[in-house]
């Protein structure tokens, strides 16, 4: 005859067993979380550039996004894009279909803890004149994709800006900041659009 105190025991060693196999796959995850790799962009640069013998002629300025592993362990299999575009009118971002395509520099490769990556794109001047005359706006986006260390998962991170300009851009003292476009940024499943394999 089975005892109450054996069914008792037993049914409280499941429990245990149950707690227990949900705390290792709770620290499972954890773990995940504070090794992978996590990469966004960190800062920008910009700065104009001239044609060859015309020192004192801006042909464009190139702007330059620059990503930052923040986490913990390499990225690898790292993708990276950028894009620039004049758009004319009164056109919100929200009603633009940001290309995910690239018309810059792009790298690719592996990112160490800490390190950084530049993506650079060449803005025309023509179009930085006419934003600045009030006929539309240039926006600059891109993304980034990598695996962790695990090669379970591929990552990404986006970026969108509205360059905003405060001095006239054939200047070469000209001043520029950005805007984010709050739709357009975010990380893995807060991006609009998903990774896809290496």
């Amino acid at each position: 005859r089975i005892k109450v105190t054996d069914t008792l025991l037993a049914f409280f060693t499941f429990l245990l067993w149950v707690a227990t196999r949900d705390l290792v796959k709770g620290a499972e995850k954890t773990a995940t979380r504070q090794l992978r790799p996590y990469i966004f962009v960190d800062r920008y640069e910009y700065s104009w550039m001239h044609p060859v013998g015309r020192p004192n002629t801006i042909d464009y300025w190139r702007w330059t996004y620059i990503w930052k592993n923040s986490g913990q362990t390499p990225a690898q299999n790292v993708q990276t894009i950028i894009s620039t575009r004049f758009f004319p009118g009164s056109i919100t971002p929200e009603t633009i279909d940001f290309a995910d395509t690239s018309v810059g520099d792009t790298e690719a490769g592996v990112c160490a803890p800490g390190q950084t990556l530049h993506s650079r794109v060449k803005v025309e001047v023509d179009d930085l004149i006419r934003a600045w005359k009030g006929q539309g706006a240039v926006y600059c986006w891109g993304w980034i994709e990598y695996d962790g260390s695990d090669d379970t998962d591929r990552y990404r991170s986006e970026f969108c800006r509205k360059l905003e300009l405060h001095a006239d851009p054939t200047k070469k003292d000209a001043i520029f900041t950005d805007t984010i476009v709050t739709a357009f940024n975010g990380m893995d499943d807060k991006c609009v659009r998903k990774s896809r394999p290496a």
